[in-house]
């Protein structure tokens, strides 16, 4: 999550959670390491902790990325947080998480609002499926289809009742789209009784 951002700094907090699957004891280093769209190391944060066999625990670490480039729909700027567990000098598992910094409102009076500037969202609702395609994922079909919808001028997409899927959330954050994630239609009632 990005907590506090600013034109000079934005800070990050990053929770990750670590599980020992081995039979015993282990001290792992755990290392988080912002790099930019080019790939340049930013900052990074380190700590070692040790965890009992079978458990798991959070490591949380801040980290504040200085001169911020704010992600937003002109410009969907990416920086990925690359995630190490190292035990005896050894990278036993890597992770990689791209993230957008930027900070985003909803206010009753004026609208949406992203990085402090109004944005009127241009919308449409997206269902799981992808038409004649059926409902498995096609990641080059899914490109297809946002091609289609930012040429007729869509900068955000409500996915119906249905989770997105991963790809359509990459590809998104990627192109400058906003998503409002509708994970289901019913609150207090099943559809079907």
């Amino acid at each position: 999550t990005t907590p506090e951002v600013s034109d000079t700094e934005a800070t990050t907090h990053a929770t990750v959670t670590v599980t020992n699957k081995s039979g015993v004891e282990q001290t792992i280093t755990l290392t988080n390491t912002i790099v930019d769209k080019m790939g340049k190391e930013i900052v990074d944060s380190s700590s070692t902790t040790t965890i009992a066999a079978g458990a798991s625990i959070d490591v949380e670490s801040d980290m504040i990325v200085p001169q911020p480039t704010l992600w937003d729909i002109d410009n969907p700027y990416l920086y990925a947080m690359r995630t190490t567990i190292d035990i005896d000098g050894n990278i036993v598992d890597s992770y990689t998480t791209p993230f957008g910094i930027r900070t985003f409102e909803f206010n009753a009076d004026t609208g949406f609002w992203l990085n402090g500037e109004r944005i009127k969202l241009k919308g449409v609702c997206l269902h799981h499926d992808l038409g004649a395609l059926g409902s498995a994922v096609n990641r080059r079909a899914i490109e297809r289809q946002l091609d289609i919808l930012q040429e007729a001028g869509v900068n955000a997409i409500r996915t119906a009742h249905n989770p997105p899927s991963p790809e359509l959330m990459e590809l998104c954050d990627e192109r400058g789209i906003v998503v409002i994630v509708e994970a289901f239609d019913t609150w207090q009632h099943a559809k079907v009784l």
